[in-house]
């Protein structure tokens, strides 16, 4: 496994209960099974989930598949799912070449 971080940060505000779910580094195959672990947290007790991608080092579609399958796992239990994907350049170019769309819907 190489270079993957994860970190969690919850909040709650006038706008409900929230967890903000934070994926650094290398987001591609090779580190899927901490991916995975790092859903586990407990995202579904939070009215409102930001999955947020930061110091990209690699990414992949696997990734990409995991998130998407998250996010509509949350949305349909009810929650508000708010993905933001700070890309490097060249990373962003790539993806909207290849018709891959921003936000995920």
């Amino acid at each position: 496994m190489e270079d993957f971080k994860f970190v969690s940060q919850i909040s709650n505000d006038s706008h409900g209960c929230s967890i903000h779910m934070i994926f650094e580094g290398m987001l591609t195959l090779q580190n899927a099974p901490l991916i995975k672990d790092s859903l586990k947290e407990p995202s579904q007790e939070y009215d409102i989930v930001d999955l947020i991608t930061k110091d990209v080092t690699g990414i992949d579609v696997s990734f990409i598949k995991i998130l998407k399958s998250f996010k509509e796992l949350l949305e349909q239990k009810g929650k508000k799912v708010n993905v933001r994907m700070d890309l490097p350049y060249d990373v962003n170019r790539i993806m909207l070449e290849t018709g891959i769309s921003f936000p995920i819907p």
